[in-house]
């Protein structure tokens, strides 16, 4: 039997918007639903951001954006409470912002 390699020896004969169409159709299949947190859960990542601000420790913070977890190693320097915010200073220097309700964990390091 011999390889067939599926879309890609039909891509010379689409129109590029297709070939768009089909990317996207393929990359959507890779995003995810943003995981709901109980109160518990909530307490607790409150608890460790609380915890890791005070001490100054180095955290690992996951954050849902747009279909994806994304992972932010760095220390906290700021709560904003009025934006519902925190800053969070990554190892390279870089200031990231991140809304609360978009971090899933953190981890202290």
């Amino acid at each position: 039997m011999s390889k067939d390699r599926g879309t890609i020896k039909w891509a010379s004969l689409m129109l590029p918007e297709h070939v768009k169409l089909l990317q996207d159709m393929w990359q959507d299949d890779y995003r995810m639903t943003k995981p709901v947190l109980d109160s518990q859960e909530i307490e607790m990542l409150n608890a460790q951001i609380l915890e890791a601000f005070e001490l100054g420790s180095t955290v690992s913070v996951s954050i849902y954006s747009d279909g994806t977890v994304f992972d932010h190693i760095g220390v906290i320097i700021k709560l904003d409470s009025q934006t519902n915010h925190i800053i969070l200073q990554s190892t390279d220097s870089t200031h990231v912002t991140i809304p609360f309700n978009d971090i899933l964990s953190i981890m202290i390091r």
